[in-house]
């Protein structure tokens, strides 16, 4: 199985998850098929859906702490915009680890009612959740129910129970 190499079709929803590296978290794309959550040569937009043609190659001598397989896109099936009633889920964690003790806050402040989320995508938070929300930024994990207010901006409509 190692070094082989096949072509799949990947369905890449218009939202990212929260992923676990060997030694921090970030934001990675949500696919129906287990193993990419990155793709090389595929630019994500938040609220865009994606149907893609990619080179799925098993890694001969793989990292020890990474995936034992590269993906690499070869096309771009369909792109299509999110419909507009889509709500989505996303697990809202303040500190990233980085390793040799080192911490870096996952929620940069922009103003009172909005943040920046994994330096990729802003994130409105309504005032009546901002008490709930103030739990998130003093180290409580959660997951929101968020919506799409364009590509660069979510809104955190509740939190999940």
């Amino acid at each position: 199985m190692q070094g082989q190499t096949r072509t799949i079709t990947v369905h890449v929803e218009p939202y990212k998850s929260l992923g676990y590296g060997a030694f921090s978290k970030s934001l990675v794309i949500k696919t129906d098929v287990e193993g990419p959550e990155h793709i090389q040569g595929f630019q994500f937009a938040w609220g865009r859906a994606y149907t893609l043609k990619v080179k799925s190659h098993k890694l001969q001598n793989p990292p020890m702490d990474g995936s034992d397989t590269e993906y690499t896109l070869l096309a771009v099936q369909k792109d299509e915009p999110a419909p507009a009633d889509l709500e989505f889920e996303l697990a809202l964690q303040d500190e990233v680890y980085l390793g040799a003790g080192e911490q870096t806050s996952s929620l940069e402040v922009i103003n009172d009612s909005t943040f920046r989320y994994f330096k990729q995508i802003e994130m409105e938070v309504l005032a009546t959740l901002r008490p709930e929300f103030d739990k998130v930024l003093a180290g409580t994990d959660r997951r929101g129910r968020f919506v799409f207010v364009n590509e660069q901006r979510i809104r955190l409509m509740n939190f999940s129970r």
